[in-house]
């Protein structure tokens, strides 16, 4: 070896510093002759020690700074799905918040979840029963089939309301399908939710029971907000759900869904007066449902989170739609 590298130049990594131990201890005594040895291998063991802390250090710093971002991520969805779903009321003092409330209750219920979700998948148990393949894929194969399940059950809560098939109201089906989709999986949800705030009750009352001086330091603050958002998303989501997705306010959310979503007040048939609201059937969009009902108001606000008001739901008729300028109007069923 005739030129050595690292004799003017400081290694910077581990594999440079064992390329510079190799070095030093092959180097052949005709060309040490040649210059001067600046440090020993006794040395370069104690830069790589060095180096190697600095980098277990960097590694922990990193660690510690995404552990913190994500607490103060959850910290900032707990706050503010917390707010959201406290304000949303439809008697606030403030207008904007009372023609918005059910978004702004609908956005606190999601951020929260959001909060619950990201504290679930956080935990070691949760991660490492999600880190197999199978868990992905069966997973994968309930959802779906729960889901094709909650839109045949749509399906046919669509037709007896409507009568007709339940692919004419796309977006109705659509809604009630997501909807019937979360009334299956909540019970799931819940018992998973239950069994964790349990386990952490089980810390507070192990944390309570220590002799001595209580370290407030280690008190289980996170299990706390956990149990907190738990028991303030389940008591909001389940008189929500109760109080307006009943069995006798669902027929009615439906009917008003559909005339909000799939029925048009606007259209071109000649043979049908103005003011009353159809819905196009078949492929070519030639035959009509005709309501000669009255929806009321068709605002998602009212729909969603308003209680549903006696509507006639059969006054339905089928008829040809006639571009012709001939005007015939038909007789109420």
């Amino acid at each position: 070896m005739s030129k050595r590298k690292y004799q003017y130049n400081e290694p910077k990594n581990t594999r440079e510093h064992i390329e510079a131990i190799y070095e030093e201890i092959n180097f052949s005594e005709k060309g040490k002759r040649n210059y001067t040895q600046d440090f020993t291998i006794k040395d370069l063991l104690t830069r790589i020690l060095s180096t190697l802390r600095e980098e277990i250090y960097k590694e922990n710093s990193k660690k510690e700074d995404e552990s913190s971002a994500l607490l103060v991520a959850k910290i900032i969805l707990f706050c503010v799905g917390m707010t959201l779903i406290f304000s949303g009321k439809a008697d606030s003092d403030f207008l904007w918040i009372s023609n918005h409330w059910l978004a702004i209750k609908l956005w606190g219920i999601a951020l929260t979840s959001l909060f619950l979700g990201i504290s679930l998948e956080d935990m070691g148990f949760f991660k490492k029963i999600w880190s197999f393949g199978v868990t992905k894929v069966i997973s994968t194969l309930a959802v779906s089939g729960l889901f094709i399940f909650c839109t045949g059950k749509a399906s046919s809560l669509i037709n007896g309301v409507f009568h007709v098939d339940a692919s004419a109201l796309p977006y109705t089906r659509t809604f009630v399908s997501g909807f019937m989709f979360f009334e299956y999986i909540s019970p799931l949800i819940i018992v998973v939710i239950l069994i964790i705030v349990l386990f952490y009750v089980l810390s507070f009352i192990s944390w309570i029971a220590q002799d001595g001086d209580k370290d407030y330091f280690n008190f289980p603050y996170f299990p706390a907000l956990f149990t907190l958002t738990s028991v303030v998303l389940l008591v909001v989501t389940i008189n929500f759900m109760r109080d307006n997705f009943n069995n006798f306010e669902l027929p009615v959310k439906i009917y008003k869904l559909g005339h909000a979503l799939d029925f048009n007040e606007k259209y071109t048939c000649s043979n049908i007066p103005e003011g009353y609201t159809v819905l196009f059937l078949g492929d070519r969009q030639d035959r009509v449902l005709v309501d000669y009902g009255s929806p009321g108001s068709t605002d998602m606000n009212k729909i969603i989170g308003g209680r549903g008001s006696f509507v006639t739901m059969n006054d339905y008729k089928i008829l040809p739609c006639d571009d012709s300028k001939q005007t015939t109007y038909p007789l109420k069923p």
